[in-house]
């Protein structure tokens, strides 16, 4: 049932409903869901103004179509291009922020880059100058010496100094320790590898050390054979007497009674001394002997008249042979003055104690005349340590 668009008393309808209707009969007109022809029964609850307009706007496009899709067409059309628009501006945003995060990326990248080659220039400086250590074996001696130094005083600091000096080391390697000495008397002399015990609970190694010969003056720790070292390890080189059983009978020797043995080796000339090319041999004058730097000895009356009664008695050195033995490297080690710098400098004037095997010695020191005199000779065994005689 159709109803005719009739406007009361006459009046127009306003021109705002005519456009907004007219774009929506237009668009529903162009979907096919709405036909000019069909009554607005379906209308009731809009307002009498809002019909009249419909009906104006269905007039309208009933008899200009064309206009009403142009203006349709002209309608989506903007709307895309502003659609467009804003996709546009978004992409030129993110357009944007992808080239910043990109110029951060290359930074960062180039100081990672030169971080890590200055990490591997100092992984490999340290490869080079600290190699990393792995676990260090444990050290069994395998003996101990018995010698005729009782104590740190009055050992010659090489053995060569007193040629005399006896040693005996007992081997205690493996369940038959005679079988590791089998072929070892075949060679005159043998390097004891030995560990520095005596050097005190708070010994602390150093860099520089001052030894004796250079009266105060320093030298680096690995250009001496200083006992102070950061490893408290020890090489010498001993004449070998004899061998018997599982003891070694040695001579020449400069080490303190009870030090520990780690190693035993013998001397091969062939190989220990660099005979094949003698004019690259180098050594400061400062590390060797010197005839001038030697001090004569002798024994003040008291004291050769306390060799004579030892002479005469039962009692017998422990390591040496007679007591003439050994008052005669007594006098070799008294020769090489074994007064530390301190000793020198500090304690001038006052005697000097001394053990040798079994003999309490105290001897006086000349350093002007550049002689030395043994003054008193005692059993250690009777006499008390430290007290200085009469």
């Amino acid at each position: 049932m159709e109803r005719s668009c009739s406007f009361p008393h006459g009046r127009r309808p306003p021109r705002v409903g005519q456009h907004v209707l007219l774009i929506l009969v237009s668009m529903a007109s162009q979907c096919g869901a709405f036909r000019p022809s069909i009554a607005f029964t379906a209308l009731p609850i809009l307002p009498e103004i809002v019909r009249q307009g419909a009906c104006t706007a269905l007039r309208m496009s009933s008899s200009h179509p064309q206009n009403a899709q142009t203006a349709s067409i002209a309608a989506e059309l903007t709307a895309a291009k502003q659609e467009l628009a804003r996709h546009q501006a978004a992409a030129r945003e993110q357009e944007e922020r992808i080239r910043v995060l990109a110029e951060e990326l290359r930074k960062q990248q180039g100081k990672d880059s030169a971080a890590l080659g200055e990490q591997a220039q100092t992984e490999e400086a340290t490869d080079l100058s600290q190699p990393t250590p792995g676990p260090l074996p444990s050290l069994t001696a395998v003996g101990t010496i018995k010698t005729c130094f009782p104590t740190k005083n009055g050992c010659p600091r090489q053995g060569a100094i007193c040629p005399s000096s006896a040693g005996q080391l007992r081997i205690s390697f493996g369940n038959n320790p005679q079988h590791s000495l089998d072929g070892l008397a075949d060679f005159s002399h043998v390097w004891l590898l030995f560990l520095f015990h005596d050097n005190g609970a708070n010994f602390s190694p150093r860099a520089k050390v001052f030894p004796p010969r250079l009266g105060g003056k320093p030298k680096g720790v690995f250009s001496t054979r200083a006992p102070h070292r950061p490893n408290a390890i020890g090489l010498t080189l001993c004449r070998l007497d004899r061998v018997h059983a599982d003891t070694l009978f040695l001579s020449g020797v400069d080490l303190i009674d009870g030090t520990p043995i780690l190693d035993v080796k013998p001397y091969i000339p062939a190989y220990d001394y660099p005979q094949y090319q003698p004019e690259t041999i180098r050594c400061p004058a400062w590390a060797l002997p010197s005839n001038s730097s030697s001090l004569s000895v002798s024994l003040s009356p008291h004291a050769q008249d306390q060799l004579l009664a030892l002479q005469n008695s039962p009692q017998r050195p422990s390591l040496l042979s007679t007591w003439e033995e050994a008052v005669e490297g007594l006098q070799a080690v008294l020769a090489a003055d074994p007064r530390s710098v301190y000793r020198k400098t500090k304690c001038a004037g006052h005697k000097y104690p001394l053990y040798y095997d079994r003999l309490n010695v105290w001897s006086e020191f000349d350093d002007a005349a550049q002689h030395v005199t043994i003054v008193d000779l005692a059993l250690r065994d009777n006499v008390t340590e430290g007290a200085v005689p009469t």
